[in-house]
């Protein structure tokens, strides 16, 4: 057991443990219990902490999802009214990124400098180079390339990556560890700089947690302060939110660049690595994606060499993303997991045989502005038989459109409805991609891609 842990969480003093049911603190509770802490005290606000378990864990194995479980088991849970109670007396407080999010937690503010963080506890525990990558649009398909091209451990942000903090610690000093690292991650802080950091984009989001979208893109702008190398978006798609250019690297899908396409092939560091036809992933978000990833692998030490061979076999993606199947005669993608008007046009942008767009939800602080991106990619695109567009986002929307002179939509209540509607019109691909957060329909963006898939078995 590294020292670095025994520094961070003392093994013979008070610990309490907040948001147990997550998928962070289920896991630093796994390995603390496995390294033999005592004096564990547990806090969840969930009405029902195994079925809050279940959802956070829903992409976890069966068998190590018990596990985990068993061991909250242990433990009796202070919640609802004993929620954060004797909190004060505790030596360290472990909470999830979130934990600032919430009234419930107010009085936790007085006492941030007992807190330990999800990410600090993972680079205490692991011994080799270290990558992060932030930002709003791409960090989780970044995150599964690089993970992959590196035979690197994934861990962090994504519910789909499972926490294993016990396996962690077993790697040694020549393997890679993966960090998706949120908006939330670095509003908190690190102790540790990590070897490489990645900004993909910033783009107007979770403003409501930080009050401003200036202090949003501050936040995002701290991962060059927690790296001592830095490969940044140079074509990030709103740069009046400015991406500092400090000596850093680059990366771009133009001939721009550290890591950029020139002639059709990937280049980092003015080295030709591999054409870009020969790559799995085509759309050109997944192939900026790729850039970043390949240009902070280079950045880690991996050769040129080492990562062509990688990106010729390169198919990992996060599984819930334009996830596409086929129904009958129809082609159908799932992007449920679409939060920013920016994924949807991206998604858009790539498809080129007739099709419909089912879009919207809610957003925390609707801005018209966000849509100008989106809306002009569906002028733009020919093949769009019908905007299908629903949630409490419909008026502002349908109101962007209307402005630019577009009125090939159709506003509905609900989703199946939104469905139903669709199959009157002659087309071959359907999408659902909302570019909105969930709002109190859903859970989260799982759950709202699961319902599109059960309402595709019900009715077509």
């Amino acid at each position: 057991m590294s020292k670095a842990i025994y520094q961070l969480i003392p093994k013979n003093q008070s610990i309490h443990i907040v948001g147990i049911s997550g998928t962070e603190m289920a896991a630093v509770l796994y390995y603390l219990y496995n390294k033999g802490y005592e004096n564990i005290t547990l806090h969840d606000n969930a009405l029902d902490i195994e079925e809050s378990f279940n959802m956070f864990h829903s992409f976890y194995p069966h068998s190590l999802k018990e596990k985990y479980l068993h061991v909250i088991e242990q433990y009796e849970v202070k919640t609802h009214d004993s929620y954060l109670s004797d909190i004060e007396k505790a030596a360290t407080i472990i909470v999830p990124q979130s934990w600032f999010l919430y009234e419930d937690n107010k009085r936790l503010h007085s006492l941030k400098h007992k807190m330990v963080f999800y990410p600090d506890i993972c680079f205490a525990l692991f011994p080799g180079k270290i990558a992060a990558v932030t930002g709003t649009v791409g960090k989780s398909t970044t995150t599964s390339f690089l993970a992959d091209i590196c035979n690197g451990m994934l861990l962090g942000n994504d519910r789909e990556i499972i926490q294993d903090l016990l396996t962690l610690e077993r790697l040694n000093s020549d393997s890679f560890l993966i960090f998706e690292l949120s908006n939330r991650h670095l509003a908190n802080g690190l102790v540790k700089k990590v070897d490489v950091g990645v900004l993909t984009n910033i783009c107007p989001n979770h403003i409501p947690d930080h009050g401003s979208l200036e202090a949003y893109s501050s936040v995002k702008h701290k991962i060059f302060d927690y790296s001592e190398k830095v490969l940044y978006n140079l074509s990030n798609p709103y740069p009046e939110l400015g991406i500092y250019n400090s000596g850093s690297y680059t990366f771009s899908n133009k001939d721009l660049g550290f890591a950029c396409i020139k002639n059709n092939h990937i280049e980092i560091d003015n080295k030709i690595v591999i054409n870009i036809h020969e790559l799995h992933f085509q759309h050109e978000h997944d192939i900026l994606n790729i850039l970043a990833a390949s240009g902070t692998a280079y950045l880690l030490g991996l050769n040129i060499e080492t990562i062509a061979e990688k990106l010729k076999d390169l198919q990992i993606k996060p599984l819930y993303r334009s996830f596409e199947y086929k129904k009958g005669h129809l082609k159908i993608i799932n992007d449920g997991a679409s939060c920013l008007p920016e994924n949807t046009k991206m998604v858009i942008k790539n498809i080129n045989e007739p099709f419909i767009l089912i879009t919207g939800g809610s957003r925390q602080v609707p801005r018209k502005e966000e849509f100008y991106g989106l809306v002009d990619e569906i002028i733009k695109n020919t093949y769009l038989i019908k905007v299908i567009i629903l949630g409490p986002i419909r008026k502002l929307l349908s109101r962007v459109l209307v402005e630019k002179e577009y009125n090939n939509f159709i506003l509905e209540d609900s989703l199946k409805e939104c469905v139903i509607n669709s199959l009157q019109y002659n087309f071959s691909t359907l999408v659902f991609s909302p570019g909105c957060g969930v709002g109190n329909e859903y859970t989260d963006k799982y759950e709202r891609g699961e319902h599109f898939d059960a309402i595709i078995k019900e009715v077509i």
